[in-house]
């Protein structure tokens, strides 16, 4: 018989005991991590905010694998990441406050967007048959990753499986956000697949709503741990209050047997998902209708591409309590949309797609037209 993928729960105020908790009840970390493997651990440093905003990876989580991989015998150890654009890594470092926690642990940290990326055939991909990694990623024998437990407005949620599109390089994920971003963040996890040995998700201070940055942040004071991914992603789902098969990465993951997706064939391993669910508020990329002041006039136009990206730029300006002080927003995006002939406020044309109606109003070209969220409040400041 199969033996079930197993999943640790831990909930305490203590997030080094609790990370350290949760990689002991799957059997330790020399269960999983060899002595002399040089590591490579990713966390999840999207934008330069802090831990309790829920939007990044908590350092205390990070210095937990650290003195536990130490006390493994580990001596190569790298903490790496990079943001996504325009941000750069070594900010991110500074203002999470990872750089601060990890200096003193004979610790190396790798800057991802200041490295050389190498070509690596990636023959099991399918549509990314060779992947650009920078070289602490090739370099290692091992990665452990740390998520953040977050809802998604282009995915609906970001967790294990989708915390390795953050290896990429800043042009490569700035073109991976369009429709096909689920199958290339299969693509991704596969290229990995067989260094990925162990996945630590922070859930201390998660994020739901409109992330992975403009969330409200939930306080569950979670650590989970799991060597199989998709299981920890399953997991992870449940608590949310998510149903894992509406994801499409996770769908694509499932079909492709990358690990357990069935709770019911999951061993949890301390609490019990029934007394730590939270249901999250689930992310949108809804424009139309939302927003009174905001018009969207759109003809065939990519969910993940111009209508998440448009919301983005909405949602920033929420965030900042900005929205109604620019008045009426009118947004043209996709193919052949059918456009009033009277369009009020401040027009924005969003898209390669749409981009034959440029003289309606300011153009953003791209696709995805990924600096939506900075052009549209940029230009409205300077109303």
């Amino acid at each position: 018989m199969k033996s079930k993928s197993l999943v640790s729960i831990v909930k305490g105020e203590d997030p080094i005991i609790s990370t350290k908790k949760a990689i002991n009840l799957l059997g330790g970390i020399n269960k999983i991590i060899k002595k002399d493997d040089k590591i490579l651990i990713k966390p999840n440093l999207v934008v330069p905010l802090p831990n309790e905003t829920g939007v990044t990876t908590s350092p205390l989580v990070v210095k937990a694998i650290i003195e536990l991989l130490k006390q493994n015998g580990n001596e190569k150890i790298t903490v790496g990441d990079s943001p996504f654009f325009p941000f750069k890594a070594k900010d991110c470092f500074e203002r999470t406050g990872m750089k601060e926690i990890i200096k003193d642990m004979d610790t190396e940290i790798a800057y991802f967007d200041e490295e050389e990326y190498i070509s690596v055939e990636n023959s099991q991909g399918k549509l990314l048959k060779e992947i650009n990694l920078p070289k602490s990623i090739v370099n290692c024998d091992a990665i452990i990753s740390v998520p953040k437990m977050k809802c998604h407005s282009q995915t609906k949620v970001s967790l294990s499986l989708k915390n390795q599109i953050g290896v990429l390089s800043p042009k490569d994920k700035q073109i991976f956000h369009r429709d096909d971003l689920h199958q290339k963040i299969i693509d991704c996890f596969v290229a990995l697949r067989n260094k990925l040995k162990l996945s630590v998700m922070d859930a201390l201070v998660s994020l739901e709503g409109q992330g992975p940055t403009y969330g409200n942040p939930v306080k569950l004071d979670l650590v989970l741990a799991s060597q199989d991914f998709l299981a920890l992603d399953s997991v992870s789902c449940e608590i949310m209050d998510h149903k894992l098969m509406e994801v499409a990465y996770l769908r694509l993951a499932a079909q492709e047997k990358l690990g357990e997706f069935d709770i019911g064939n999951i061993e949890i391993l301390g609490e019990k998902i029934q007394d730590i669910k939270h249901p999250f508020i689930k992310a949108s990329q809804e424009l139309i209708g939302v927003y009174p002041n905001v018009h969207v006039y759109v003809g065939g136009a990519c969910k993940i591409g111009c209508f998440a990206w448009g919301r983005v730029a909405i949602d920033s300006l929420v965030k900042k309590g900005e929205l109604d002080k620019y008045g009426d927003i009118s947004i043209i995006m996709g193919i052949d949309p059918h456009i009033p002939e009277k369009l009020i406020g401040t027009v924005f044309v969003i898209g390669d797609c749409a981009k034959k109606y440029q003289d309606k109003g300011i153009f953003i070209p791209g696709c995805p037209p990924f600096m939506t969220y900075k052009e549209v409040r940029e230009n409205l400041m300077k109303k």
